[in-house]
Parts: C-alpha cells; structure tokens; sequence
C-alpha cells in the first residue's frame, strides 16, 4: 500500500518528528585549470565513458583511453558494468604497455572520482585532471 507523501509529512509534523535530511553527495574540490595542449606522447591521458544498448533491451558500457597528444586510442572496455576496481585494472594493463602518464583528465563519473583509482594514481605519481562541471567538451581537443 503506498501512502501520499503529504500525509506523511503532516503525520511526521503532528508527531514532532523531523524528516530525514537527504545530504548532496560530496564531489571532490576541482581547481579550474585550462585545458592545455600536450606536446609529447604520454602526458595526458582522456578516459570516458559511453554507452549503448543491446537489441534485447540490455545496456553496455564503454570505458575508452586516448593518448591526447597523438588521439591514440589505446585501450577500451566493454563490459555490462564497469565500476572503478575495472578501471584500474585496464589502467594497469596500459601503464604496463605504454608506460606511465604524467597525467589523466576524465570527467565526474562516478568510476573516476572513487578512492580506488585515487589510490592507484598516487604510487606512480599521476596527476588527475577533472574537466569542469557541466563541460564535457573539455575531454576534447577542437
């Protein structure tokens, strides 16, 4: 049996309960940095993801690395999901193919911002490059 959210609420009132707050989900600081352009192989990294769906109704999703200074596509993951422990490891594979990047730019994804690839980048020492909020055209050169 559902039961109307205002009715709730005014039961919640006349108890003197109060609501739940729901909080924002905290998204790290980003310092606004301007895109700049990478002169050799190996300095930036773009990782993305995409997604699409299957004819019976399933969706997929993408993770694509490129070199930035060449647009080498150097590894993509397909998979049904894809979360940060996944990354990683592609991440892993490619470092151990192409050597390691001085730095990565990704957006907010939620397979970005975790504490697992936070931790990965810190042993070589990558940096990590968000692209501000509400641009997603900055994971691209023109």
């Amino acid at each position: 049996m559902a039961i109307n959210p205002k009715r709730t609420l005014r039961t919640y009132r006349a108890l003197a309960l109060n609501l739940p707050r729901r909080l924002k989900k905290r998204v790290p600081a980003r310092v606004k940095q301007p895109l700049a352009v990478p002169t050799t192989v190996n300095l930036c990294w773009s990782l993305d993801f995409t997604s699409d769906v299957l004819t019976d109704g399933r969706r997929f999703r993408t993770l694509n690395v490129l070199d930035a200074y060449n647009r080498h596509l150097l590894g993509v993951k397909i998979d049904f999901s894809l979360p940060a422990s996944r990354v990683v490891q592609v991440l892993t594979r490619l470092v151990e193919c192409h050597g390691c990047p001085a730095q990565l730019r990704t957006d907010n994804g939620p397979g970005f911002i975790s504490a697992r690839l936070s931790e990965w980048r810190e042993q070589p020492g990558i940096a990590l490059h968000w692209v501000q909020l509400g641009k997603p055209t900055q994971n691209a050169y023109s």
